[in-house]
């Protein structure tokens, strides 16, 4: 068994978006036919810019959530904090969005919109694969696609009575335990449920308690019931439910006093902990994401068109206790409650007609409740401490959308399509008299606002012996809406778009040992949500920024010199900056001076940070590395006629990018340096079905990098990610 960084033909037949591919296959020669959304296509005939990773392939990589794919992802930059995926495809994406606002990159399970960022980043269990389109996808996937969609699909039931179980223990005294069954329970009828809990005691020291932080209690199952028969009609309903608990956030200080604000207040005039995994704050409380979803797919193929209908379900609940000051004194603590439900549902029609001209046509639709509570504590407040918002948000979303296909000779062949979208959002707001009194908030207020965008694309390819080359126009937009929690009555913030204009070509040689692929795009990015820290509630905001441009390449390779050993790779080249972007959020020192910024405040000597402004046209779009890459080598050497052995090792580079535009301000300090993340691993499999033993490092360059950075008006504090880890893992497939 073999690995490769994968890149699929995911949209429409051989008309969809074009761009670079790479390969997840048993052999490098095979033909690939994948299911990603709308339909299925050949790899090398489809011009998408994709990235895909079969089930198989997560479970060699010992993938534990949707986050960590991004080890084969060049284009992608996947962070988390407090349970938020923070997803970045070629330097578009979103930091934090709570009520009211949504990521710029959408994220689909077996079909389903997944509204909010919290527990976006997905358990990894009994996945059929996670697919990644590169770029704006409004047309087929709808608003806030603007920079990508992540389509995470799990298996359905089958006909055959199967199942498997696996331990895994790791450093940190992580354990993972996983199991899956099937069961026929008819000629039609299947059933198919899985499971997997996670712990781990936690890699940080908080050296204000001794606490461990870092760790986490999660268990999700999954049930699925599918109705095969041998006619035109299927389907599949499925019901989930996952719990993830996590230790409270913990926040590495960069600095101490007089940026610090906590540590000149109670006297802790000391740097940072000395560790990169040490912490110095306040006891809070854990962090919980649970939800219950349920979905229902039904498929009928006739003669010459097929129709899709795909229904979901999802309640949500979260709570989140964040230290703000990231110091050991109780100066600012917020706590941030999120809870709702959201139905989708999403049906289309696609013709397969032998003639030149295709077409889908179809119509998705959303209702959604979604409500934030959030409450401040700390000294910084006094006896009006405990004040509470509440903030709620409705949404009801309708968009109607369509492509036509036109073969104009039999290689040669267009694609034009579009989506007209209306969004829907009432804002709902009390704040308790406390939260009056402290922070100036109105008592109650309402609003409603109503987004209209329309998302075309157009994509000529020509279709050579052994690939494609292409051209592709698409426009993705993410909806406007509201920064949450509001105290007093909001501008709303306007919907962000990008226009995309993109080239490439596909090809494979040397009896398809070898496959190479390369695109080139430029964007055209307007009325950007970038993210800023709001000094009065700690917390991450939004605001339309002006304008920016984006040019990029993306190459990879796959080959297979001799059977059993495949090498891959893939390279990403980002050029992305703000063309205009004059009064951009920052924050500066009170202490001191902050030269070549004018828009500081006089220094007043005083400690911490203070809201700021700058002209940061030129600079780079947060989470937009220049250069990154992924290497992988795979070899699988047969022992017997019963098991092989599987050697593999794999590093992805990320440039140094910003966390926040200008990296916060003056100090410069949100940003991430360059790092590689590289894994190893050794196992050896029973074929076809039987044991399973691994043994794996991961980060094995010790890489030290954080998930997020803010700098805010307590100081510059963020999140690390986890050191190298080790481990083993039994597991039996029959």
């Amino acid at each position: 068994m073999r690995y490769s960084i994968t890149a699929l033909a995911i949209a429409l037949a051989a008309h969809a978006t074009a761009a670079s591919a790479q390969e997840d296959s048993a052999a490098t020669g095979e033909e690939i036919i994948v299911t990603a959304g709308k339909i299925g296509t050949n790899l090398d005939r489809a011009p998408v810019a994709a990235v895909s990773l079969s089930g198989e392939t997560l479970e060699r990589l010992n993938i534990q959530s949707v986050r960590d794919t991004q080890i084969r992802m060049p284009s992608v930059v996947y962070d988390t904090s407090g349970g938020s995926a923070q997803v970045y495809i070629r330097g578009i994406g979103t930091n934090s969005a709570y009520a009211g606002l949504e990521s710029s990159i959408g994220t689909y399970q077996d079909g389903v919109y997944l509204q909010r960022q919290v527990g976006a980043a997905l358990v990894v269990v009994d996945m059929a694969g996670v697919e990644v389109l590169n770029g704006p996808q409004g047309s087929l996937y709808g608003r806030n696609a603007t920079g990508g969609v992540i389509l995470v699909t799990t298996k359905d039931p089958t006909d055959r009575y199967e199942g498997s179980a696996s331990v895994e223990y790791a450093r940190f005294d992580s354990v993972t335990a996983e199991g899956v069954v099937n069961v026929p329970l008819s000629q039609d009828f299947a059933v198919r449920v899985a499971g997997k809990y996670a712990y781990s005691d936690g890699y940080v020291t908080n050296v204000a308690n001794g606490d461990r932080l870092g760790g986490y209690r999660n268990a999700t199952v999954r049930g699925k019931l599918g109705y095969n028969p041998a006619g035109p009609f299927s389907a599949v309903l499925a019901v989930e439910y996952s719990r993830q608990v996590s230790d409270p956030i913990a926040r590495r200080r960069l600095t101490g006093a007089p940026e610090c604000l906590a540590c000149a207040v109670y006297g802790e005039n000391l740097p940072a902990p000395g560790g990169f995994y040490e912490v110095d704050q306040t006891r809070s409380r854990d962090t919980l994401i649970s939800y219950t979803a349920g979905t229902l797919n039904l498929r009928y193929e006739g003669e010459g068109f097929s129709v899709v209908s795909v229904t979901g379900y999802r309640d949500f609940s979260y709570k989140v206790f964040v230290d703000q000051d990231f110091a050991a004194g109780d100066l600012f603590r917020t706590r941030a409650e999120e809870y709702g439900w959201t139905f989708t549902h999403d049906s289309f029609v696609r013709t397969d007609f032998d003639g030149p001209f295709n077409f889908l046509l179809g119509v998705s639709g959303e209702i959604d409740r979604d409500t934030l509570l959030g409450q401040f504590f700390g000294d910084a407040f006094g006896s009006f401490q405990g004040g509470i918002n509440h903030s709620r948000v409705d949404l009801r979303s309708i968009s109607p959308y369509g492509e036509f296909y036109y073969a104009i000779t039999p290689k040669l062949k267009l694609t034009l399509g579009g989506r007209y979208n209306i969004d829907e959002k009432k804002l709902r707001v009390t704040n308790d008299p406390t939260a009056v009194l402290a922070p100036g908030a109105t008592a109650q207020f309402r609003q409603k606002d109503v987004f209209k965008d329309f998302t075309p694309r157009a994509v000529l390819s020509y279709e050579l012996s052994d690939g494609t080359v292409y051209a592709s126009f698409s426009r993705g937009a993410k909806s406007g809406g509201y920064n949450t929690p509001a105290l007093n009555p909001l501008v709303p913030l306007q919907s962000e778009k990008l226009t995309s204009y993109e080239v490439g070509a596909k090809t494979a040689l040397f009896d398809r040992r070898l496959k190479l692929a390369a695109a080139g795009f430029y964007y055209d990015y307007k009325d950007i949500q970038v993210s800023f820290v709001d000094a009065a509630s700690g917390g991450v905001r939004a605001e339309n920024a002006a304008n920016a441009r984006v040019y990029g390449l993306e190459l990879t390779a796959s080959a297979e010199p001799v059977t059993g050993l495949t090498i891959s790779g893939g390279a990403t080249w980002l050029d992305a900056k703000f063309k205009s972007y004059t009064s951009a959020a920052i924050f500066c020192p009170k202490a001191y001076a902050s030269p070549g910024y004018p828009g500081c405040p006089t220094p007043t000597g005083g400690p911490g940070m203070v809201n700021g402004v700058a002209d940061l046209s030129g600079s780079r779009l947060p989470r937009a590395p220049e250069w990154s890459f992924s290497a992988a080598v795979d070899y699988t050497i047969p022992l017997s006629e019963d098991y092989d052995a599987i050697l593999a090792v794999a590093d992805r580079y990320t440039g140094s990018y910003d966390f926040l535009a200008g990296a916060g301000g003056p100090l410069g300090l949100s940003r991430q340096d360059s790092f590689h993340m590289v894994t190893a691993s050794a196992s050896l499999v029973q074929r076809p079905d039987g044991l399973k033993l691994r043994a794996f490092v991961e980060n094995l360059a010790k890489a030290k990098y954080y998930l997020d950075l803010p700098t805010s008006a307590f100081g510059i504090a963020g999140s690390v990610g986890a050191p190298r880890t080790y481990g083993a893992s039994i597991g039996f497939s029959f």
